[in-house]
């Protein structure tokens, strides 16, 4: 099955950011996510900033996800836009 779109786009885009191991994602994954936070071990969320990203005409907002045992994990971000 082939996945296709806007969305579809966003998220690679987004995805394009992170580093090996590295979990980023979007101001609306962040928002979907909120409620789990505990069940998910409360993991460290760290704001990135904004990103002029490909074929995206406004710059997205990338927040980090790091689970508790990991939150020291420190990774070489390129500048945000």
């Amino acid at each position: 099955m082939d996945y296709f779109g806007p969305m579809v786009n966003r998220s690679a885009r987004i995805e394009s950011v992170a580093k090996g191991g590295q979990v980023v994602l979007s101001d609306t994954v962040l928002a979907e996510i909120e409620n789990y936070f505990e069940a998910l071990g409360t993991p460290e969320i760290k704001d990135l900033g904004f990103f002029k990203l490909k074929g995206l005409d406004s710059d997205q907002r990338i927040y980090q996800l790091l689970p508790d045992p990991l939150k020291e994990r420190i990774f070489e971000m390129e500048a945000p836009a």
